[in-house]
């Protein structure tokens, strides 16, 4: 795929190299052929995986469009969540154009490599900013559910703004719910996947 370039509803963009991949994605960094922005494009694959099964395909469209609707819906009421550029899909692919950083965690290791820490100001700055980020989504009864260093990334020029990113396994929360205990969430291993045990109400 690196070198490639691909056509996304009437944009061009040079696919780069290979930056992040999960479980049925892979993300490129790219660059907008039009006006040279560098951007990202997570690619999710609806072939079939080890099972070869249509459910196993119909699993992975869904899960794309729930996580661009989620996206798309939040673009207006939560100002750190990732904002969408562009997006498409076909019978192999659903395609998601986004903004392009690195992690917190990528900057957290290479302070650690160099054996250097990070400013007291930008520690402040960057705990604020995800504190608010998930704030924003409690308010409107949204749970990320896999808040960690790599699902923020750092965005702007001097990378000092963060975005919160994979939303795969985000869900809503049913009027008067506060809260959804789960047996496991976030990234448990191989596979995200949980079950519910039981609602808690507000009332």
């Amino acid at each position: 795929m690196a070198g490639r370039q691909i056509n996304v509803r009437g944009t061009r963009y040079q696919i780069q190299e290979e930056i992040g991949r999960g479980l049925h994605s892979i993300v490129y960094s790219a660059q907008n052929l039009i006006d040279g922005q560098n951007l990202a494009i997570k690619m999710i694959s609806f072939a079939h995986g080890v099972t070869g099964s249509k459910a196993e395909t119909i699993s992975r469209r869904q899960t794309f469009w729930k996580e661009l609707q989620m996206l798309l819906y939040l673009q207006p009421l939560n100002p750190y969540v990732i904002r969408i550029l562009n997006y498409d899909h076909n019978k192999h692919h659903g395609i998601i154009v986004m903004e392009r950083g690195d992690t917190i965690r990528d900057t957290l290791v290479q302070n650690l490599l160099n054996g250097t820490t990070m400013p007291p100001s930008s520690m402040k700055r960057f705990w604020l900013q995800m504190v608010e980020s998930i704030y924003y989504m409690h308010q409107i009864g949204i749970v990320h559910g896999d808040c960690k260093p790599e699902n923020f990334i750092q965005v702007g020029p001097d990378g000092s703004a963060l975005r919160l990113i994979d939303m795969g396994i985000s869900f809503q929360l049913p009027p008067n719910v506060t809260r959804q205990i789960l047996t496991a969430a976030g990234t448990p291993g191989k596979k995200n996947s949980y079950r519910k045990l039981s609602y808690i109400s507000s009332k």
